[in-house]
């Protein structure tokens, strides 16, 4: 599914976001979550129904995806707002964009505690599999998640 290649990043930017993807994952399902350790992999389209891109700037300037398919993605955003959401509409959406804000603010946070601070733009989300990202680098690591009700795959490009 993911193409391999070879990048130079930031070490701590992948290990920021495995410890808080873990810890956020846990509190929102009440589960065990597994992290996987990252791969390096290009991405010049969405892998799964959903994928959300976030920018960030400052010491470190990328973009981190948020990639799951839909069936998770309503079952991860049910958990977060405590109700059942049957469709990707409005309410949904803002509940998965409110879950990549937290992890990108707390990993961004444990970056400036050792000296790089970045700022993140508002998520944009992307419905479909195959749609073009249009990144102004498409290579980057993926750090798969692995939970009971299905898997989040985190993508991180640096500029």
């Amino acid at each position: 599914m993911f193409l391999k290649c070879k990048i130079k990043m930031l070490p701590n930017l992948s290990e920021a976001f495995s410890l808080v993807v873990q810890d956020v994952l846990e509190n929102i399902c009440q589960c065990e979550v597994t992290v996987d350790s990252s791969q390096n992999t290009q991405f010049d389209k969405t892998f799964e129904e959903i994928t959300i891109v976030i920018n960030v700037t400052g010491k470190v300037n990328g973009n981190i995806l948020y990639m799951m398919n839909k069936k998770f993605g309503l079952e991860l955003a049910s958990n977060m707002i405590g109700m059942p959401i049957l469709d990707l509409e409005e309410f949904g959406i803002s509940a998965l964009s409110e879950i990549a804000n937290i992890i990108t603010g707390n990993a961004m946070t444990k970056l400036s505690d050792q000296g790089y601070y970045c700022e993140a733009t508002p998520p944009r989300i992307i419905i479909g599999t195959e749609k073009p990202l249009k990144l102004k680098n498409s290579h980057g690591l993926i750090i798969q998640t692995t939970t009971p009700i299905g898997n989040l795959n985190i993508g991180i490009i640096e500029i």
